[in-house]
């Protein structure tokens, strides 16, 4: 029996941003993850970066398979219409000549119905495309934001990523590693600082990083500096 299964993976040139600051044992794991993607083994990583990277991967991955798949079915489909096709030609042929049927009036209304399948079909697959692109560009932007807080901050808690999500869909990824740097300017190395410091920019309207500073110039002129130390208490209790 033939075999139907995809049987390969495509590299991405797009891949080598968010996993070029990995590890080698890290890329080793990846690679590993990849060989068995064609036997229908996905990967679950403990390393939440590498769970991002493989999130970011699965995308065009899951795409190609799916690409490949209705090439094959397309392919046999073809196969079957032309059969039909054949078949059909000999009966409207011998309908025609029986009734006097124009053959034009035909060949008009198949060109009509095959024009609205195609229509369908590369509008369904291009609005496919440009979810998986979407999907793709947030799950690099993700990895890239915990590869950066693991340099800033040190490890990235797991528990944490739903939250970090929900940060990407107000903040730029600029914005989100220069709370990361706020962290470590003030020597407290938490998520829920990090997350403190987010929610403080949200209540206080900030969206670019020139209200940041601006933001910070108008704090060191109205506020007890003791304030950042009970803060700072508060969070690491």
């Amino acid at each position: 029996m033939k075999d139907d299964k995809h049987k390969s993976v495509i590299l991405y040139a797009e891949w080598k941003k968010p996993l070029q600051n990995l590890s080698l044992e890290q890329k080793g794991r990846i690679l590993d993850a990849l060989l068995d993607f064609p036997d229908g083994i996905i990967p679950t990583f403990d390393d939440p970066v590498l769970q991002i990277a493989w999130s970011f991967m699965e995308g065009g991955l899951q795409e190609n398979a799916r690409k490949w798949e209705a090439t094959r079915k397309k392919r046999s489909d073809a196969g079957k219409k032309g059969n039909e096709s054949r078949w059909h030609s000999s009966k409207v042929d011998s309908t025609c000549r029986k009734n006097r049927i124009c053959d034009t009036c035909d060949d008009s209304i198949a060109n009509i119905a095959v024009s609205g399948s195609v229509s369908v079909s590369v509008s369904a697959e291009e609005e496919s495309k440009e979810e998986t692109a979407a999907d793709s560009r947030t799950d690099s932007g993700l990895a890239e934001i915990v590869q950066r807080y693991e340099k800033t901050l040190g490890t990235f808690p797991r528990s944490a990523l739903d939250k970090l999500k929900k940060w990407q869909d107000v903040y730029s990824t600029e914005l989100i590693c220069k709370a990361f740097d706020e962290a470590a300017e003030n020597n407290v190395r938490k998520w829920r600082y990090v997350d403190g410091v987010l929610k403080g920019w949200q209540a206080d309207g900030v969206r670019t990083l020139g209200d940041v500073e601006t933001r910070r110039e108008a704090r060191k002129k109205s506020k007890d500096p003791a304030e950042d130390d009970w803060k700072k208490e508060k969070v690491l209790r």
